[in-house]
């Protein structure tokens, strides 16, 4: 079998899951906890013109076809393409590994690479390629969008917004580059700024239910729990099954007083999601505020049964148990919390445990 027919062959199982899928199942879009990549299908829409024209690779090729011999850089890259729309991406790295071995000046080829090794965890060879990719063609706003996502990877977020710019500035009206620079700028504490980007994708693609969810994150970050609470109205009205955006919508409430909404809340996000320790955890402390304070011990301890490293369930555990009379365990608690906040290198929970600790043992 020759390199040919095993892209018809590649080709024949892709059709055969587009059927399955979009017949047999609703179509769904890939979600993620952030847009880190554009589809398969949209980042090689701008490769398929120039696989369609591509330079000649064998001395035999005629003016106007493009080869498609065994032997051929495109065959390679055509099925490395054909394998990561799979998901093998390993498989797909070998394919490009070869097609470059025959036709070193596709940008293309270096591109599709750097894809497939980001999606395996290789960030830093991905922006290698990425790199090479964007000396050969310099225009390429998709090489800098996807070098942007493997920067953010990385933690370079600053690094990652710069290739966003560049990227918005080829390419405009490109949504998923103005929702990527928002969450590097959140990432970075830049919140007004990232609402500003969030509100550009929403203007591009007004039906998205994360970008909602995250403009209202960064809306309460600011403090502004009103504004976040109307996104994340938003949110699950596009999307009634996210239960992270109950969570965080009764997170807001319970800044603005609004404690028995936030339990409201709290009891959706875990009826969607029943290990949700983050719910329980939101849940206890609504409860603590309303002088609920036993109800709220035993949401800390589901919490804290789910994630056992949990430190701040810990420490408001030991504040309902403190409340309570229940000094000893409070202590026990507050010892947990102190623990596990210098553990994490927490230096604020860790002054508020000592404290805990020297009240009650005064």
């Amino acid at each position: 079998m020759n390199i040919i027919q095993e892209i018809l062959i590649y080709i024949g199982i892709l059709s055969t899951l587009w059927f399955i899928d979009h017949i047999f199942f609703k179509p769904k879009r890939e979600k993620r906890r952030i847009i880190r990549e554009k589809t398969l299908r949209d980042h090689y829409k701008s490769m398929r013109e120039k696989e369609a024209n591509p330079p000649p690779t064998q001395s035999d090729t005629k003016p106007g076809q493009f080869n498609m011999k065994p032997d051929g850089a495109l065959a390679y890259n055509t099925r490395g393409n054909a394998k990561a729309d799979l998901g093998q991406y390993a498989a797909a790295i070998s394919d490009y590994d070869t097609a470059i071995q025959l036709n070193p000046d596709d940008a293309g080829t270096y591109h599709n690479r750097g894809f497939a090794k980001n999606e395996l965890g290789q960030h830093t060879a991905a922006i290698s390629d990425y790199d090479i990719a964007i000396q050969l063609k310099t225009d390429d706003a998709l090489a800098y969008y996807n070098r942007g996502n493997a920067k953010g990877d990385l933690g370079q977020h600053a690094a990652a917004i710069s290739d966003y710019d560049t990227a918005i500035r080829l390419e405009p009206d490109d949504a998923y580059a103005y929702y990527n620079r928002g969450s590097a700028k959140r990432r970075l504490g830049q919140y007004t700024a990232a609402i500003a980007d969030y509100d550009d994708f929403i203007r591009l693609k007004p039906d998205d239910a994360d970008a909602y969810f995250y403009r209202g994150n960064a809306k309460r970050r600011l403090g502004q729990y009103a504004a976040a609470i109307s996104d994340y109205d938003i949110a699950i009205r596009l999307n009634p099954d996210y239960a992270d955006a109950y969570l965080n919508r009764g997170s807001a409430k319970n800044e603005l007083g609004q404690h028995a909404a936030t339990i409201a809340d709290c009891d959706i996000a875990i009826r969607l999601k029943p290990d949700f320790a983050g719910a329980y955890y939101n849940r206890g402390i609504a409860k603590g505020r309303l002088g609920q304070h036993a109800a709220a011990i035993s949401d800390y301890d589901k919490a804290i049964q789910i994630n056992p490293d949990y430190v701040n369930a810990y420490y408001n555990r030991g504040n309902a148990k403190r409340r309570l009379g229940q000094y000893a365990a409070a202590k026990q608690d507050f010892r947990t919390a102190l623990r596990l906040a210098k553990k994490a290198g927490d230096t604020n929970l860790k002054t508020m445990a000592e404290k805990a600790l020297r009240i009650l043992n005064e």
